[in-house]
């Protein structure tokens, strides 16, 4: 037990981050029994995730530090992303400010302290461990880095629906506002840098089927997510008079060109993973995979939100159709998981 809580890794809060977006889409689809089956599935699921994460750090302070850093530092930021989005199923299908509030509390500290740390090991890592002379570190590059994106835009959707209820004064509301449209804007800029490198890896130097990661399919779910960011401060400039008017056409513009972008990256990456397990000729439970679900589910959620946003009737049947296919790749998914967990607490009776 004490090994397995000391190698326990954080990165199951992707399990939480695709869960949950899994059941806002059904929710805004209007699956109501399945939304609130995975919205409870997936407090205990935090919560579990949560406290082996806290012990974790109590436990084992210095291998927990050696995660925030360079190597492990993506996978530590899923505990961002996991956390806003639990709070946003709080604010949209539970209408329950008091309780989104608190973990968009916690997420923003997260990721201040995470995004900080790992950027700071980056700069000031030992030469013995700097990895990025002489162009090498590129071979490291995959869809992982991407989820400092995803973080950041979570944070940035948690506060926007915070701010569009009566939980806050007019003032409060604003401020808050504003620091969702700076997260969406700092998101989006660090897509443009990392999604560069990421595609630089992928189309400019040799990609077998064994290195083409699950985390791959991050490239669109970090796209897919920006939009949904930016879609609801769209909406929420429709509403009030707030200093977001003064954006919309920018927001409007780069909230498309991102929807786009998100668009691109499906055929390919299908595509591409088709290749790779007809290849490798096997398909097994990898906690990676949620990195595949998470992007599923955020696409019809983005697609959903823009429909509405921007008034295009269109876009929701296909949003509802991606919504089926996310859902299927979460069911099949979560029975590897549950075979895992199985198969671990057989070994561990005999």
């Amino acid at each position: 037990m004490k090994e397995l809580i000391k190698n326990f890794d954080p990165g199951y809060f992707a399990f939480v981050m695709a869960t949950g977006i899994i059941s806002i889409v059904c929710h805004l689809l209007g699956m109501e029994g399945a939304a609130s089956a995975l919205f409870f599935l997936n407090k205990a699921g935090w919560a579990a995730v949560f406290i082996l994460f806290l012990v974790r750090s109590l436990l084992f302070p210095a291998s927990l530090m050696e995660a925030a850093g360079r190597r492990h530092g993506a996978s530590m930021f899923t505990a961002v992303a996991g956390t806003c989005i639990l709070g946003s199923q709080y604010a949209v299908i539970q209408a329950d400010p008091a309780a989104a509030l608190p973990l968009w509390i916690a997420g923003f500290l997260l990721w201040a302290v995470l995004i900080y740390a790992f950027f700071f090991a980056l700069v000031a890592a030992s030469p013995g461990e700097a990895p990025l002379e002489g162009g090498a570190f590129i071979f490291g590059f995959d869809g992982s880095w991407l989820i400092f994106v995803v973080g950041t835009q979570s944070v940035a959707i948690l506060g926007t629906l915070l701010s569009q209820g009566s939980y806050f004064t007019a003032e409060q509301a604003k401020v808050l506002l504003f620091i969702s449209l700076s997260m969406c804007l700092l998101g989006s800029v660090l897509y443009i840098i990392l999604i560069g490198l990421i595609f630089y890896r992928m189309f400019f130097f040799a990609l077998p089927p064994e290195k083409l990661s699950p985390a791959y399919w991050i490239n669109m779910g970090a796209a897919a997510i920006t939009v949904l960011s930016g879609a609801l401060l769209l909406r929420d400039a429709g509403r009030r008079d707030f200093f977001l008017s003064g954006v919309v056409p920018f927001l409007k513009g780069f909230t498309f060109l991102f929807w786009a972008a998100a668009s691109w990256w499906i055929p390919l990456l299908a595509a591409l993973f088709i290749w790779k397990y007809l290849r490798e000729a096997r398909i097994s439970y990898d906690l990676r995979l949620w990195s595949v679900v998470f992007p599923l589910g955020m696409y019809p959620a983005c697609t959903y939100e823009l429909g509405k946003a921007a008034g295009l009737g269109f876009l929701l049947p296909i949003a509802e159709w991606a919504a089926y296919v996310a859902l299927a790749a979460w069911a099949m998914v979560f029975a590897g998981l549950l075979k895992r967990i199985f198969l671990f607490f057989l070994r561990g009776i005999n």
